[in-house]
């Protein structure tokens, strides 16, 4: 539901909830009204509230705080007013666009907080409602753009620590934090594949309905077998747990998960971050093949380097490998199920994909380097493992 169903249906419009936003603040010529939130975003329902922003630069609003709420009635709707001020909205950008431009560096967290993300969001993503008739977008593309690249780099960073909590409660053998623990993983996984798609909105329970809004071909730009599924599927599928918290099913649940992951971040940063998205591939996986666990374990994680690739285990000083961007895109494939044969036949010149020998060499390499899953007991799969990976294919 968008503001202006919203609106009709609590017998109310635009001219209402500016008439009323006047009972609390005065409109200058320079300010702007914005609405942000659900209904800005066509998220809404009946039960949800229209948030406002006021942003000006007028002298009685410069100590306000955008946590601060002003509340007033349209009709039937409840209407929640911030006033930003102009310095601190200017402040804010300029921080992000000096974060962005001191280069990638997942080492470091983004020194952003939930609120200022939120509200960065809102800025490019809100509708103006004031100066009247100004009812476009309220942002620009180069915000939005910054936006989705610390939404990335939030999700990579927090995504990084779950990986090497994740490996600590396999030596525990903590089946059930493992659980928990793969399923923010998993969370984070969706925030990048939404980021790398220009949705910016960093609120969690949005985060199925906004994978709804991806197109059908959203796994062809992934290193992913296809499965035909809306990404909110898949994201549902994975997202459920064992029946039974055993830790091989456990480490089922988070190894495939791990995996998504890593094909989601990798993708994301081509586009956002390096400036062109990961190699394509077309058409669909082969059928189920014999069940095998993903390559890479679950605290494997992977950095840039030039043209390629280097992967290796976090908080770890053991070995590393380096490869190709070809080389990663077919193992990420091999890492989420896919059938080398299959990868290598869809494989085309225009990937520059060296696919025959050199990648199988390639895993060889990364079970010498300890970089590989350890294999699981054989009820892991009865035990909602590794066959729930091969449902995500039709």
């Amino acid at each position: 539901m968008d503001l202006d169903e919203f609106l009709r249906l609590n017998g109310a419009d635009v001219d209402l909830v500016l008439a009323g936003a006047r009972t609390i603040v005065e409109l200058g010529p320079d300010d702007r009204l914005i609405a942000v939130g659900s209904l800005a975003e066509g998220l809404g329902n009946r039960k949800s509230d229209v948030d406002l922003l006021l942003l000006t630069s007028r002298a009685e609003h410069r100590g306000a705080s955008p946590d601060e709420v002003r509340s007033f009635t349209a009709g039937r709707s409840l209407v929640d007013l911030r006033v930003v001020p102009e310095a601190a909205e200017t402040g804010l950008r300029e921080r992000l666009a000096a974060w962005a431009g001191a280069g990638w560096n997942l080492m470091v967290a983004a020194d952003f907080t939930p609120s200022e993300m939120l509200l960065l969001h809102r800025l490019g993503a809100g509708r103006r409602l004031w100066p009247a008739g100004a009812s476009s977008r309220s942002g620009d593309e180069a915000l939005t753009t910054q936006v989705g690249r610390l939404k990335l780099h939030i999700a990579r960073h927090m995504a990084r620590t779950i990986q090497v909590d994740m490996a600590g409660y396999r030596e525990e053998g903590d089946a059930a934090l493992l659980v928990y623990a793969a399923q923010d993983l998993l969370g984070h996984a969706a925030d990048g594949l939404l980021a790398g798609s220009g949705f910016t909105n960093p609120t969690p329970k949005w985060r199925s309905r906004l994978l709804d809004r991806l197109p059908m071909d959203w796994e062809q730009s992934l290193q992913l077998p296809v499965s035909g599924l809306r990404p909110s599927e898949v994201y549902w599928r994975l997202h459920r747990a064992p029946a039974v918290a055993t830790l091989d099913a456990a480490l089922a649940h988070a190894s495939r998960i791990a995996a998504f992951a890593r094909a989601v971040f990798h993708w994301a940063e081509e586009s956002l971050v390096h400036g062109a998205p990961a190699p394509r591939r077309v058409g669909r996986s082969s059928g189920p093949s014999p069940v095998a666990p993903p390559v890479l374990d679950i605290d494997v994680d992977f950095h840039r380097i030039d043209q390629g690739v280097m992967i290796g285990r976090l908080n770890d000083f053991g070995q590393t490998l380096e490869m190709s961007l070809a080389q990663f895109a077919g193992l990420l494939w091999l890492d989420n199920g896919g059938d080398l044969a299959d990868r290598a036949g869809q494989a085309t010149s225009d990937e520059n994909l060296v696919l025959d020998g050199a990648l199988a060499g390639l895993v060889d390499q990364a079970r010498q380097a300890g970089l590989q899953l350890p294999g699981l007991a054989p009820d892991a799969e009865s035990a909602g493992g590794f066959g729930a990976r091969h449902a995500l294919k039709v």
